[in-house]
């Protein structure tokens, strides 16, 4: 996953100054100790998009997630995906999933 620049090259996130790596997790954060409204929500899900929505980001996405339910003691858990229609997004599911499965039961 990267952060796009002005002249459209991608900047890995892991190369980017600590503050600037601070400021850009604070923007993308929703506070777990507090409601939120519906607009701010909005403009969180909206600023997440860049990564969430980025195809080849899928996968490597759904390998973290599992990965840190499988820490907290998380065995089952229930995403609500926007693309999972889309055929690049479909054929990942099915492609890469079920190792990931496989390496959280292990």
């Amino acid at each position: 996953m990267g952060v796009s620049s002005a002249d459209d090259a991608a900047a890995p996130i892991a190369s980017l100054p600590g503050a600037v790596r601070d400021h850009v997790a604070r923007r993308l954060s929703i506070p777990a100790d507090r409601q939120e409204t519906f607009a701010n929500l909005e403009r969180v899900y909206a600023r997440r998009a860049a990564i969430t929505k980025h195809g080849p980001s899928f996968v490597p996405m759904c390998a973290a997630l599992a990965k840190d339910y499988a820490e907290m003691g998380v065995s089952y858990a229930e995403l609500s995906l926007y693309n999972v229609v889309e055929a690049g997004t479909l054929a990942a599911i099915h492609r890469d999933l079920p190792a990931i499965d496989a390496r959280r039961a292990a």
